[in-house]
C-alpha cells in the first residue's frame, strides 16, 4: 500500500502501469462473461486478473523499497 500511495504521486509509466490496465482489462473481460453466463471464460479472466494483482502488488513493494530509501515521503 505505502509503495503505491508513492507510485501514485509520482505518476511514472512503468511496467507497474501496463499490469494494472492489463488487470482491469481482465476484470472487466471476466464481468462480462459472467454477465453470458459463460463459467470458463470467466473462470480463466478471474483467475488472470487475480495473477496480475499478484504481479503488481510485486512491482509496488519493489517500488516502495527503492523510492524509500531516497527520501521520499515520511517513510524514510
Amino acid at each position: 500500500m505505502l509503495g503505491e500511495e508513492l507510485w501514485i504521486v509520482a505518476r511514472p509509466k512503468d511496467a507497474a502501469l501496463a499490469v494494472n490496465a492489463a488487470a482491469t482489462g481482465a476484470g472487466l473481460v471476466a464481468l462480462v462473461a459472467a454477465r453470458r453466463r459463460r463459467p470458463v471464460p470467466a473462470g480463466a479472466a478471474t483467475v488472470a486478473q487475480m495473477l496480475l494483482l499478484l504481479v503488481y502488488w510485486e512491482l509496488m513493494a519493489r517500488y516502495f523499497e527503492a523510492h524509500r530509501d531516497a527520501g521520499e515521503g515520511c517513510w524514510s
